[in-house]
């Protein structure tokens, strides 16, 4: 007898994450985030009513400049669009491209969190909903993938082969017919395209590469494997796809997309980090970290580091994530910034163990499975103390590895509104929660 699928409940939440200051005594104390439990009263976020005071603001004659640039640009999405519904000032002032592209950059970057629960019926608590409020809700079956972000849009695939792309902000989303996965697809990045004003998705689907416009989604153009010197053909493996080997999403910077290095075990790689130029569409290799090559782990990560590119390499021997910054990007200087101590309940041992960097605080989260239907996400300071731990009730949580920003920013490539919510937002309620 054929085993019936099961429909899963699945949420894509942004993590704002809380660093506690230390007690008198030096101490961190760690705050146990309960989410998904009603009584978790420490999992509160309280939100200022602040619409009505920046009214009575306005009305008391303050320049324009100082509504739109010292205070819309520090509201949430969902606050702007509110904005619009006062009057036609603010809604010519909050529609304006310029203001959009501002309030997009102001945004913080937060990690994706993806949660399951077999329970299709299954709902989030007010307390979680408020603390985490998800921005993708929908029923799907095994199979389905964040596959992409970039500059507030994400790039889904569900279990049905189907590719679509969304701004959860503005909730939109458009089909993307031009992907599909009856063969193996592998995305690589979605990234947007100079000044067109076009974002594109680099796929891989064997044995060579594909690029897939927004303004023409129902069609892709093959590049092959474009390389900038002989060395990269063998480093590009024609037959399985370098980049596939990694699930690490890639850093976009100066017009380029860059990988993690692949193995630092084989000196084919030269520790090689994988660039694609996104104007000239060649591959090349940029050098690593020449120290990072000599750790006895091979796991590293890439960062977005203001600017510049961090890498982080995992030493389990030592227990420790030494973090790199790329201070010259021309010359291919990299310079040494901190380590981060990784307590001994962040090891993997029996248990398999997501690991990202928190570049900004210097902090890490840690994501630790010990069965298939438990996991639970800690996050500790550069020392190792413990900070928060968060736990997710019944959910089964993941560290998804992709950053999300909020962005107005509107997209020629999505279709007009209709009456019923798309898919990807069919689970969620206009507050946010389900």
């Amino acid at each position: 007898m054929e085993q019936r699928r099961l429909r899963h409940r699945i949420l894509v939440v942004p993590l704002p994450l809380h660093s506690p200051p230390p007690s008198a005594a030096g101490e961190h104390r760690a705050t146990v985030v309960a989410l998904d439990r009603e009584e978790a009263t420490a999992a509160r976020v309280a939100r200022p009513k602040r619409m009505r005071s920046y009214s009575y603001a306005a009305g008391m004659g303050l320049p324009d400049e100082i509504v739109v640039w010292d205070i819309f640009l520090r509201l949430p999405s969902k606050a702007i669009l509110r904005c619009r519904a006062v009057c036609r000032s603010w809604r010519g002032i909050t529609s304006a491209p310029d203001f959009l592209l501002a309030h997009h950059r102001r945004q913080p970057s937060l990690p994706l969190v993806a949660l399951d629960a077999t329970d299709s019926g299954l709902s989030l608590s007010d307390a979680t909903a408020k603390c985490c409020p998800p921005i993708l809700g929908f029923d799907d079956y095994d199979g389905w993938k964040l596959a992409a972000s970039c500059d507030g849009l994400l790039l889904v695939s569900l279990s049905n082969a189907r590719f679509s792309i969304c701004n959860p902000a503005t909730r939109q989303c458009a089909p993307l017919p031009g992907l599909t996965t009856v063969r193996y697809i592998h995305v690589a990045g979605l990234y947007p395209h100079g000044s067109s004003g076009d974002y594109r998705v680099l796929y891989w689907k064997r044995p060579e590469y594909y690029i897939l416009s927004m303004q023409q989604r129902h069609s892709s153009r093959r590049i092959g494997v474009p390389t900038a010197s002989p060395d990269m053909k063998m480093v590009m493996r024609e037959e399985e796809g370098l980049i596939s080997k990694t699930r690490d999403p890639p850093i976009m910077l100066r017009n380029c997309l860059h990988w993690k290095p692949a193995h630092y075990d084989d000196p084919n790689y030269a520790a090689g980090i994988v660039v694609f130029d996104t104007v000239t569409e060649l591959f090349r290799l940029m050098p690593g970290p020449a120290a990072a090559a000599t750790t006895a782990s091979r796991r590293t990560s890439l960062h977005d580091m203001d600017g510049s590119i961090g890498l982080g390499c995992f030493d389990e021997e030592s227990a420790t994530a030494k973090i790199w910054v790329l201070e010259d990007y021309e010359k291919e200087v990299w310079s040494f910034k901190y380590q981060i101590e990784l307590p001994v309940w962040s090891m993997p041992h029996h248990a398999y163990v997501q690991r990202v960097v928190l570049p900004h605080s210097r902090n890490m989260l840690v994501c630790r499975h010990s069965n298939f239907f438990s996991s639970c996400m800690f996050h500790h300071d550069t020392n190792g103390n413990l900070l928060e731990e968060l736990r997710w009730g019944p959910w089964r949580s993941s560290i998804t590895g992709h950053w999300f920003k909020e962005s107005l920013v509107k997209h020629a490539f999505f279709p007009s509104p209709s009456g019923a919510p798309p898919l990807l937002f069919r689970k969620l309620r206009d507050d946010g929660r389900i």
